[in-house]
């Protein structure tokens, strides 16, 4: 199940969501990823009973995760299949789609796009842009425009950085 996302739903503090969540993981072998304190192994010991994960409070003082979980285990799962808890990280973020492809993450943008007056219409200040004139007009929440405006101009900026040297 490798890319598939937990339900939102779910929550390590409550059982919501829970069963959804056995259901999807059953008969595959998924990974728990993601920041330190966000509750992959409170999730975790929730999913394979019995288990008893060392689990630790998020600190007060920096407002993040205090790295309990050392090693990525390997549990099985009791609907099938196996489910790997792996150490958290301080800082994640996933890679920036190109420039081109940040539409494609609001909906109602990327559906406006094909009535631009411009094919590569980026949604800016181009004339006869049909995304800004249904912002204008209401059918668009201005929060969203400039979201995707901000991931616009950041994708586009890292685009033209030159790639990190891995130090060896």
């Amino acid at each position: 199940m490798l890319g598939s996302a937990i339900p939102s739903c779910v929550r390590a503090s409550a059982s919501d969501g829970v069963d959804a969540l056995r259901a999807r993981l059953a008969g595959a072998t998924s990974v728990l990823v993601g920041q330190s304190g966000v509750g992959k192994s409170s999730l975790t010991n929730i999913l394979v009973p019995g288990l008893e994960a060392a689990v630790d409070d998020v600190s007060r003082a920096s407002e993040s995760g205090r790295h309990t979980t050392s090693t990525a285990s390997l549990y099985a799962l009791p609907t099938g299949g196996e489910l790997v808890d792996s150490p958290g990280v301080r800082d994640f973020s996933p890679p920036l789609p190109a420039p081109r492809a940040v539409a494609g993450g609001y909906r109602e943008i990327a559906a406006l796009a094909a009535s631009c007056r411009f094919r590569d219409c980026l949604h800016r200040r181009e004339p006869g842009c049909a995304v800004a004139s249904a912002a204008a007009a209401g059918g668009v929440a201005p929060r969203r425009l400039e979201s995707y405006r901000r991931l616009l101009d950041l994708a586009e900026e890292m685009a033209v950085r030159p790639a990190p040297k891995l130090r060896r």
